[in-house]
């Protein structure tokens, strides 16, 4: 069996000359979603036999594939759309809920996959079938990992290359706008990936106003924010990236006694945007002494602003310039 680190080298293993089109051994079939070729995998991802990888017919987006190693049901994390099926080291496989199609979606999702592709920290989804979406794995989902039963501990480095993607991503407008830890994933060499980025607002689209997405998580919301989303406002959009992902920087790297606090108040506003902020007299100690550790020192106040109302206290710089990371 050959180890491949990642999917083009994966792709290299599996088809040994991809390029060469007298190689008549292989079946070439055209599908909706492009061409595909069905091998004999020598891929150590959790599979082996034959092995359907999907080609964009447009030579423009990655080959996938669909992983064949089922997920337990205890572990099948499930969203309001979607459940976890299948995964194995390169893709999972998720599968639709009762009354939601995928095929529709198809064009938008291609579109965010190919603004999104530049970006290492980025998990995209592709449309498979009507039922069926392949994501790009990220590793464990961050929630589980954080308040499950290992409670991992994640250093703030763990942050770095997905906050120097984000900054990237915002100078070039895109925006991921759904940023919470059940939409990140922790890696085995602690990195952080951004799962569940069908939400994204990007040019291609131009889908930055509100009705373009009316799902959010209300705990990463203010009332503030949901105002400017609802007017696609730019400013208010990248805001709104910062603000979550800073809450979710917190929830991971605080003491667990902490992270439970922010838990209760994370309850809280389950069904409800707070008006402001969550910052509240349960959780506004540590909150700071966050602040104080992880922000550089001509920051820090800002940053303690912004969190108490960001939609009225802009930071004046992309989050990853904020942060003292670590050497």
């Amino acid at each position: 069996m050959v180890e491949a680190r990642d999917v083009e080298s994966a792709v290299a293993v599996a088809i040994p000359d991809l390029e060469s089109k007298q190689q008549k051994s292989r079946e070439q079939n055209l599908t909706e979603s492009g061409r595909h070729y069905t091998v004999d995998s020598q891929i150590k991802a959790g599979f082996c036999r034959k092995l359907k990888i999907f080609f964009d017919p447009n030579d423009k987006l990655p080959p996938f594939w669909c992983p064949r190693r089922k997920v337990p049901t205890d572990e099948q994390v499930e969203g309001l759309e979607k459940k976890l099926m299948a995964k194995d080291d390169f893709f999972v496989k998720l599968k639709a809920k009762k009354g939601v199609t995928f095929e529709e979606r198809k064009h938008k999702l291609d579109q965010i996959s190919l603004a999104l592709q530049p970006y290492p920290s980025c998990c995209p989804c592709r449309v498979l079938d009507d039922t069926t979406i392949i994501a790009r794995s990220g590793g464990k989902d961050l929630f589980t990992y954080l308040h499950g039963e290992e409670e991992g501990e994640v250093p703030i480095n763990t942050f770095k290359n997905a906050a120097a993607d984000l900054k990237e991503m915002h100078r070039n407008r895109i925006f991921l706008r759904d940023i919470k830890s059940e939409n990140l994933a922790i890696s085995g060499d602690k990195n952080i990936f951004f799962i569940d980025t069908d939400e994204a607002a990007i040019p291609k689209l131009d889908n930055y106003d509100h009705s373009s997405v009316p799902k959010y998580t209300s705990r990463m919301m203010t009332a503030g924010l949901y105002s400017k989303r609802e007017k696609g406002n730019i400013d208010g959009l990248e805001a709104g990236d910062s603000y979550a992902m800073l809450l979710t920087m917190i929830e991971s790297t605080v003491k667990i006694r902490s992270r439970y606090a922010l838990l209760k108040t994370y309850e809280k506003y389950r069904n409800e945007i707070p008006e402001v902020t969550i910052v509240n007299d349960t959780n506004k100690n540590f909150i700071r002494k966050w602040v104080w550790k992880n922000i550089k020192v001509a920051y820090k106040e800002k940053v303690l602003d912004f969190l108490t109302d960001p939609a009225n206290n802009s930071l004046s710089l992309p989050l990853y310039d904020l942060i003292s990371w670590r050497r």
